[in-house]
């Protein structure tokens, strides 16, 4: 049998999410004056993770995802507009062109095996 289709997740599958993730966290946190990046990023990771157990239980995710940095940077007493430093940090995220070893050849070798790519990012 041969395989005609492969599906893949972008973010840690084909990309280095976590590599774009931080570069884009410390860029935001420069910019909006966060001095101790260390304290920055152990507020955010608390934070986005209370988020994305509230998304996960039903709640609207759109509305909570605008809120996850203006309540860290609340917690390290500096006021932003949550919703406008998300965007800013999606807008990083959608910069993120960090593939993982070995992509290239594995995903040159499906091309030409025939296998038709198809990748998602959530």
């Amino acid at each position: 049998m041969m395989i005609k289709y492969a599906i893949f997740d972008l973010d840690d599958t084909l990309l280095d999410f976590k590599r774009g993730e931080r570069e884009g966290l410390t860029k935001i946190m420069t910019k909006y004056g966060v001095s101790d990046l260390k304290q920055g990023f152990d507020t955010y990771t608390k934070i986005n993770h209370q988020v994305w157990e509230a998304i996960e239980q039903g709640q609207a995710r759109d509305a909570l995802l605008n809120t996850r940095f203006s309540k860290a940077f609340d917690l390290l007493g500096i006021k932003v507009d949550g919703a406008t430093v998300e965007a800013e940090y999606r807008n990083s995220l959608d910069t993120n062109f960090y593939k993982l070893q070995g992509v290239d050849e594995l995903l040159s070798d499906l091309k030409a095996a025939g296998v038709h790519l198809f990748t998602s990012r959530n």
